[in-house]
């Protein structure tokens, strides 16, 4: 059993309509999540562990093959930490309770996907916000102010 949560403040996110809405300012890449990914997106940022996800997946699309939610789950994890937008911590750090997305009544388990773009990444990280320390703005991050100097 892992702890996965998302990578904050390197990752930022806004759910719309259902559909989640990623950017990873280190890199500037954003990343579209479907509806199943998106509430397996909001089941980490609760603090739910990687078997507790395949769980609540499982008693919510009960039509769906168990072994066939947590083969597609474990499979969309990875493709989130090998992307960067999650990492793993400590089970005693989980940071709250779950806001699942309840599907439409009859929908049934579709695999979450995670689509990517770059298009944009050179706009994205112009934004100041990548020059600042964890206390936000106006402070620079001390190296940014070294390298300003030089």
């Amino acid at each position: 059993m892992r702890l996965l949560t998302i990578d904050r403040p390197n990752v930022i996110d806004e759910t719309i309509d259902g559909e989640t809405v990623v950017i990873d300012l280190r890199t500037g890449f954003y990343f579209a999540l479907n509806a199943t990914a998106t509430q397996i997106w909001h089941l980490l940022e609760a603090g739910t562990t990687d078997g507790a996800v395949v769980d609540t997946l499982a008693s919510v699309y009960e039509d769906a093959d168990r072994v066939a939610i947590e083969d597609t789950v474990r499979s969309f994890l990875g493709e989130l930490e090998s992307s960067k937008l999650v990492k793993e911590i400590g089970l005693d750090q989980a940071p709250g309770d779950a806001r699942l997305l309840a599907p439409e009544a009859g929908a049934s388990f579709i695999a979450p996907t995670m689509d990517r773009y770059t298009d944009m990444h050179d706009i994205i990280l112009l934004d100041p916000v990548h020059q600042i320390d964890e206390r936000g703005w106006p402070h620079a991050r001390t190296s940014d102010v070294a390298s300003a100097r030089e």
